[in-house]
C-alpha cells in the first residue's frame, strides 16, 4: 500500500528510484483494473494515487473568492475502512492557501474540488455547498472591512464539518473541517459575518 499511495516506504535517494516505484505502482493498478467486475469499473480512475487537490471557494454567482491546495501528508498513509461499496482509504491532507484575501471563509460558499491523480492528465471534479453558521451585521461602513466581531458560542459552534462527494454517487469524498475564529469579520459591502477558517481536510477514495 505504501508503494501505491506514497509514505514511509518510498525512498527519496534518487529520482530513478521514485520513477521505478511509480512504474511498479501503475502496473499493479492496471493489473487490478483488468480484474474488476463491471459493477466496480467506476473505481478504476479514482483509485489512483493522489497527487493534489485544488479547492476553489466561490460565491453565490460562481465567482472565485480564494483557493487552497491540498497534498497528502508525508506521515499519513491513510486508514482503510470497509463500506457498502468496498474498502475506502481515508488520508489527512496538508493545507496551503494559494489565493484569496484573509482566512475567514464566505459562509454561503460553494466549494469546487479539482482532484489530480498521479500519472493522469484527467482532472476529477466534485463540488458542494459549505453553508457555515453566520449572522447579519449591518453596521459595516461601505468601503471598509469590519473586524473584531463577537461570535456567540450558541450561534457559532467551535467546529463545523462539511463533505463534498459521496459514496452513494460512487465517488471520492472530501471532508472539510472549519474552526471558529476568535473574532468574526465582515468584508466591505457585505452584511454576513465570516466566523470560520479552514483547518482540516481529509480525502477518501476506493481501494483496489
Amino acid at each position: 500500500a505504501e508503494e501505491v499511495y506514497g509514505g514511509a516506504g518510498i525512498s527519496n535517494d534518487s529520482d530513478v528510484d521514485l520513477q521505478s516505484r511509480a512504474v511498479v505502482a501503475e502496473a499493479l493498478l492496471q493489473s487490478n483494473k483488468s480484474s474488476l467486475s463491471k459493477d466496480d469499473e467506476w473505481k478504476g480512475h479514482i483509485s489512483k494515487p493522489l497527487d493534489k487537490v485544488t479547492l476553489v471557494i466561490q460565491d453565490n454567482q460562481g465567482v472565485s473568492l480564494g483557493a487552497f491546495e491540498f497534498v497528502p501528508k508525508n506521515d499519513d498513509s491513510g486508514q482503510i475502512s470497509e463500506t457498502p461499496l468496498g474498502p475506502f482509504r481515508r488520508m489527512k491532507l496538508a493545507i496551503r492557501r494559494i489565493s484569496g484575501d484573509g482566512d475567514a471563509i464566505f459562509p454561503s460558499a460553494k466549494a469546487v474540488a479539482n482532484i489530480h491523480f498521479q500519472g493522469d492528465e484527467q482532472i476529477h471534479t466534485v463540488s458542494g455547498s459549505i453553508s457555515l453558521p453566520t449572522t447579519q451585521h449591518r453596521s459595516t461602513p461601505e468601503g471598509y472591512d469590519e473586524v473584531g466581531i463577537s461570535l456567540p458560542t450558541d450561534q457559532y459552534p467551535s467546529k463545523e464539518w462539511r463533505q463534498i462527494g459521496d459514496l452513494d454517487g460512487r465517488n471520492v469524498v472530501i471532508q472539510l473541517g472549519f474552526k471558529r475564529m476568535s473574532r468574526g469579520r465582515v468584508p466591505a459591502g457585505c452584511i454576513f459575518v465570516r466566523g470560520y477558517n479552514l483547518s482540516q481536510a481529509f480525502f477518501s477514495q476506493p481501494v483496489l
